[in-house]
């Protein structure tokens, strides 16, 4: 009876172990993080994140209200370009056919996608 529950206790983690395991060792689309895109994402949520905390804080009355317009338009000054860029980038995606795609990016992405879907068409 023991053996039994033993036998099952381990082909039940086995395959708790065979379900979970993908998740933890998947990195989605790790191309893109060296990629331009990848930069600009990071930076930009950096610059959004000190708006929200210049915000915060004029709200718990650490900032006068003047303080509190000067730093929030230098910030958003400071993020308008990665911003900018970033719709650029975006923009020149939806674009391209595939043709057009900066050196090594394609490369990448065909890597990525063998070793996603195990099998290169092309």
């Amino acid at each position: 009876m023991t053996l039994v529950l033993l036998i099952m206790a381990g082909l039940a983690l086995a395959a708790f172990a065979y379900v979970l395991l993908p998740l933890f060792q998947e990195k989605a689309w790790p191309f893109a993080e060296g990629h331009e895109a990848g930069e600009l994402r990071r930076t930009r949520r950096q610059a959004l994140w000190a708006i929200a905390d210049v915000d915060d804080e004029y709200q718990m009355g650490k900032l006068s209200e003047q303080d509190h317009a000067a730093l929030r338009a230098a910030l958003k000054k400071e993020a308008l370009p990665v911003l900018k860029r970033e719709r650029h980038l975006m923009g020149e995606a939806r674009r391209l056919d595939g043709k057009g795609l900066e050196r090594g990016l394609k490369e990448d992405l065909l890597r990525e996608v063998v070793r996603i879907c195990g099998t290169r068409d092309s």
